[in-house]
């Protein structure tokens, strides 16, 4: 899953959303395992 939040949200909030999808996800009979990366790029690419 790919999840993308609006310009300016936290940190925290999307921590909480994150958690609360892994929770969900990982109480699915067959659902071992949930990995995520949060956070948000500090300014725009130059390439």
């Amino acid at each position: 899953m790919h999840f993308l939040e609006k310009p300016g949200i936290g940190v925290e909030a999307m921590n909480r959303i994150t958690i609360a999808a892994s929770k969900e996800l990982r109480a699915i009979d067959g659902v071992n395992n949930f990995g995520s990366h949060i956070g948000r790029p500090l300014g725009e690419s130059t390439s």
